[in-house]
């Protein structure tokens, strides 16, 4: 009986301690006293919770003192005290109990009650026990007599109490309490002595009870007939309402709809069944809502069946469940955002989609700021978002006062208006936030970790919405989690951007670069690095340099020393030698010019190699070209001088030979074979000093409209008279025409074929192929895109050694001991005058194959020239330094019909010129020197003589044959040119057509 008593004691302080606390503590008492032997009892979250909902730090330590106490009590009690869950399973029991079946508690936890050791001696008892626990599932408590086993194999007979405790409907767990026959008898008895004792008192007691029960914090009713038939002062005040207003009315009319059906059939379950545990309801009344706790008890009341209910009311319980529900739905939110989300834009749409959920405001927007242009960029907006105010969001100047955001953002200020009319702040908005429907606002700055603005966020209401303290509170906890959130977020995209500019960039330059780690092994390449080595970046990814990026030596062909090891042995920028060579996957060589270079972190380590390179193979072949044509310019300033002289010498021979031949008798025919074999070495000269004319500086060929194939097959015929050799051609009759210089197009493919012929001594075979092709940037050659007529000319000669294959076209390079060296080099020199290209590929003991590329002419027909009689008439007036040619070509002249006078410089032409006109003499043709030394030449004097004669007849006479100006005569304002030295045929022929 003492144990029942201390145990009852306890019981109703514990439960006075938890109706203080205004918290659903049973179910947190028992889940923490239920932890298995061992386990440390779990307060942590009790503790956070009622510390920051209720602020009540010493009443928490007290009760958590108690609870420990109360615990180590229960321990102490011979009584069967034990929890099950909704199952039935155990999950808690004292000691004694333990004991008394000599069981360990691990034996008995989690098991279904009935199943455990202490029903294990009888089937009998198993299926009491299974039936109770069955009824308690259903909400239903029951009281029955079994027996347990005892630690020596007997039994204890024992009486079990089965209570279901219920909330929201649902059976959430089952309390199990017993005592053994002897205790239960004890009981009674001491029962039934109080009664008696009492019994005597019951008047006074029934009035302290009465008193009791009117002065208690809990509401009490007793509900009879479905009526309210008894109500304390507490549960009129729960419901903020008088005795009168309760009393006699039905019980139905203090429910609300939704829960109606639940409450009537748990009563009717009471009345039949008995006490079926705690309830949860939920009461409305004038837009007030409380929750209530209720507990129904079947009692007699008058004689009568009627439902004894005790009330509690847990709203501010309630609230500090939700608010705590709602803090982790936000804090929820924000953390799978910051996961989930992959930009800022969706981090704040997330975020700011939970958050008007759970303040209740009908649409919001997140503006960032922009540090740069000092504007605020709409980045986000949600919810129910009306016309009118989504044509209002915009980008907005943080100076612009007009704006709540721009405000906010320039004070860092936050602006919490339930009413924006009667906010201190935003008085000066209203108006505008009224024509907008807005009447309740959150503005917010979201701030970085250094104080810097990241943005501004709104909340908004069209109807005006309470914003109680808390929400404040909650607000700029999540705000704060915000920022940090946004600025990771802006932070990672600034970086993201970055690393994709910089791969824009290196992918879009035109060198290539490898991007090597710390180890030397690849970790990028750019498209033009890809295309130079061959290898793909995904491929290249991983791989030692070494194996991407081969490198040797041109000349040696050995391997170059790996960049990533000088640049790590000197910390610095290094660069590779001139003649290194790149070989790709394929095979492919390509000449590079290349550069390395550190890459350092914040603290100076080296943590990669940059390296840097370029294919200069095209750069290299157009520099060597460069050499050629500067060696050829310088030839050609020593080779104009000698030719122009030498042509000077052979005019003087070969027109004195010309006038001694048709002085000859007919009879001297021995005279006149002499002088015709002089005639024709006259001409050989010629040839010669046209040749040294092709390096001249300014040289251009004159350039006419003219089939290659006849062109090739004479010049082909002609070097190869007298030699062992044969030709094949291959010539297309559709060959397309070219605009050149017949002559000098001879001279090269005469060069070439003679070249070609002292490479076969013993014979052979020369192929000479010709074709219509149409270049493309594809084809890699230094030329204009366009159509070209490519000549081959492949011998089966001895071949060209390596070496010597990029100096077969330099003037005076030659390998034969009677070589002048200037075949080819004229060659190349007579190609590039023309926009064309010439190359050669050789191998030794097998020959070599020249390359010719033309440009093709437009044209499609060729004009054929007409011949002309020898003899005129006219006056000629002849200007030249040369007393000699002066006299050979008067008289040349005065054979052909014409009238002729003398000039030695350009003063003296036009003296001579003014004169013939005052006479009315004028001279039908002028023939002036293009070069007097120390004097007016031809250039200038046919200046002065078209001022004073617009239709004066200018022929350009010159040693220098290839000079611009004779191969452009028209342009300088001649009507013809003739080339030193020339025949007389020659003469007659200029002079025919331009006087005629």
């Amino acid at each position: 009986m003492e144990t029942f008593r201390t145990f009852e004691s306890c019981v109703r302080i514990l439960y006075s301690l938890l109706k203080l606390q205004n918290e659903n503590w049973e179910d947190k008492l028992v889940r923490d006293l239920s932890c298995p032997k061992g386990r440390k009892l779990n307060v942590g979250n009790f503790k956070e919770k009622a510390w920051e909902g209720l602020k009540m730090e010493d009443e928490l330590k007290k009760l958590k003192q108690e609870i420990e106490a109360l615990k180590e009590w229960i321990d102490t009690l011979d009584t069967f005290v034990g929890k099950l869950d909704a199952e039935g399973k155990l999950i808690f029991c004292n000691k004694a109990p333990l004991k008394a079946g000599g069981i360990e508690l691990e034996e008995v936890y989690g098991k279904y009650f009935p199943d455990t050791k202490w029903f294990s001696h009888s089937k009998t008892e198993q299926k009491k026990v299974t039936e109770a626990i069955e009824k308690a599932k259903q909400g239903v408590s029951s009281r029955m007599e079994t027996s347990i086993r005892d630690i020596s194999g007997g039994s204890i007979s024992i009486i079990f109490n089965t209570q279901p405790v219920i909330k929201e409907g649902k059976v959430k767990y089952i309390t199990v309490e017993g005592k053994t026959i002897l205790q239960e008898k004890r009981l009674q008895e001491e029962l039934e002595r109080k009664v008696k004792e009492r019994t005597s008192a019951l008047a006074e007691s029934e009035e302290k009870y009465r008193t009791l029960v009117e002065n208690s914090s809990d509401g009490f009713v007793i509900i009879q007939d479905g009526q309210f038939v008894f109500v304390n002062q507490a549960m009129c005040k729960i419901l903020n309402l008088s005795k009168k207003d309760i009393l006699k009315k039905n019980v139905i009319e203090f429910i609300s709809s939704e829960e109606r059906q639940r409450a009537l059939e748990n009563i009717n379950r009471v009345m039949k069944y008995g006490p079926i545990g705690i309830q949860e309801y939920k009461w409305i009344k004038a837009g007030e809502i409380k929750y209530l706790q209720v507990s129904f008890s079947p009692i007699t009341y008058k004689g009568k069946p009627a439902l004894q209910t005790m009330v509690r009311d847990i709203t501010e319980k309630k609230k500090i469940e939700d608010k705590i529900k709602r803090e982790r739905e936000a804090f929820s939110a924000v953390a799978k955002a910051v996961i989930l989300a992959p930009d800022a834009s969706k981090l704040c749409h997330k975020i700011l989609n939970s958050l008007l959920k759970i303040l209740n405001f009908d649409f919001g927007a997140v503006r960032i700021y922009n540090e740069k242009s000092k504007t605020l960029i709409p980045i986000a907006v949600s919810g129910l978002v009306k016309k009118q105010v989504r044509e209002k969001i915009s980008t907005q100047s943080i100076d612009d006062k007009k704006y709540v955001a721009a405000l906010v953002a320039r004070t860092k200020i936050p602006i919490f208006a339930p009413d924006v009319k009667k906010h201190k702040i935003l008085h000066t908005h209203a108006q505008r936030l009224n024509e907008l429907g807005i009447n309740s606002i959150i503005s917010y700055p979201l701030i970085g970790e250094k104080r810097t603005l990241l943005g501004v966020v709104h909340l908004c209401a069209y109807t005006k919405r309470d914003i109680p303290k808390e929400d404040t509170i909650f607000f700029e906890t999540i705000a704060n989690m915000w920022s940090i959130a946004l600025e990771d977020k802006l932070k990672g995209e600034m970086v993201f951007a970055e690393k994709e500019r910089l791969s824009v960039t290196l992918r879009s330059i035109g060198d290539g670069v490898i991007v090597t780690d710390a180890e030397g092994k690849v970790i990028m390449l750019n498209k033009i690095a890809e295309d130079l080595t061959g290898w793909k970046q995904e491929k290249a990814i991983g791989k030692p340099l070494e194996k991407v990026f081969v490198i040797i030596n041109e000349h040696t062909r050995k391997r170059c020393e790996n960049p990533f090891e000088r640049v790590i042995n000197t910390g610095g920028i290094v660069g590779l030698a001139n003649d290194t060579v790149v070989i790709a996957r394929d095979g492919t060589e390509r000449v590079i010019a290349d550069s390395g270079a550190p890459i350092k972190d914040h603290t100076g380590k080296i943590i990669g190699v940059i390296i840097v390179f370029r294919d200069v193979t095209e750069k290299r072949k157009r520099e060597q070209e460069l050499m050629k044509m500067e060696k050829l310019e310088s030839l050609g300033v020593l080779a104009g001088g000698i030719a122009h002289d030498f042509n000077n010498v052979l005019t003087g021979i070969l027109g004195n030979i010309i006038l001694a031949k048709t002085y000859s008798r007919p009879e001297d025919e021995v005279v006149i074979k002499k002088l015709e074999n002089v005639e024709n070495i006259c001409l050989r000269g010629k040839g010669l000093s046209q040749q040294l004319l092709t390096f001249a500086k300014g040289g251009e060929p004159v350039k006419k409209v003219i089939s290659m194939a006849e062109l090739i097959r004479d010049a082909v015929s002609f070097a190869l008279s007298g030699s062992n050799v044969r030709c094949e051609f291959s010539i297309p009759d559709d060959l397309w025409l070219v605009e050149a210089d017949e002559s000098q197009i001879a001279q090269a493919i005469q060069n070439i074929i003679i070249n070609a012929d002292q490479a076969m001594p013993t014979g052979g075979v020369i192929k000479v192929i010709c074709e219509n092709v149409v270049v493309t940037k594809k084809d890699n050659l230094p030329l204009k895109a366009g159509r070209y007529l490519k000549i081959s000319i492949k011998d089966q000669g001895v071949g060209i050694p390596k070496k010597y294959l990029s100096k077969i076209f330099d003037p005076f390079f030659t390998t034969k001991k009677r070589g002048s060296g200037l075949g080819l080099s004229t060659a190349y020199s007579i190609i590039k005058k023309h926009h064309g290209h010439i190359f050669a590929k050789s191998k030794v003991g097998k020959g070599s194959i020249f390359y010719l590329y033309l440009p093709a002419s437009k044209k499609t027909k060729i004009i054929e020239g007409i011949e002309e009689k020898i003899k005129g008439k006219g006056r000629v007036l002849i200007m030249d330094d040369e007393e000699m040619i002066l006299e050979v070509l008067g008289e040349m002249l005065n054979q052909l019909g014409y009238e002729t006078e003398f000039a030695k410089d350009g003063y003296e032409a036009i003296d001579l010129y003014k004169k013939a006109l005052l006479e009315k003499k004028p001279f039908d043709a002028v023939i002036l020197d293009l070069i007097v030394p120390g004097s007016m030449g031809g250039e200038e004097a046919i200046k002065r003589l078209s001022e004073i004669d617009p239709d004066v007849k200018g022929i350009v006479s010159s040693g220098y044959s290839t000079d611009p100006i004779m191969a452009d005569y028209k342009k300088y304002g001649f009507c013809g040119a003739i080339a030193k030295p020339y025949r007389m045929v020659d003469l007659a022929k200029v002079l025919k057509d331009i006087i005629s």
